[in-house]
């Protein structure tokens, strides 16, 4: 069974996916509610929440190919 540097199993690591997920979209719904109460498109705000997508996206290819012949 393949484990990561940290030690966890597949389910460990996907079930730490699943709360990293979660709290992923709770600061990308914070990042919206402070955009409606201030209007600051110059700083990149958007793009960062875009980026925690496509970062979460990579962890998960991560954890898919770490695992994959299990």
């Amino acid at each position: 069974m393949a484990q990561t540097q940290t030690g966890l199993t597949e389910a460990q690591a996907r079930a730490a996916l699943a709360k990293l997920t979660t709290a992923a979209a709770d600061f990308r719904e914070a990042i919206r509610v402070f955009q409606s109460q201030y209007d600051c498109d110059t700083m990149g705000l958007d793009e960062w929440a875009t980026d925690i997508g496509d970062t979460l996206h990579e962890v998960k290819e991560d954890i898919d190919f770490t695992y994959g012949d299990e």
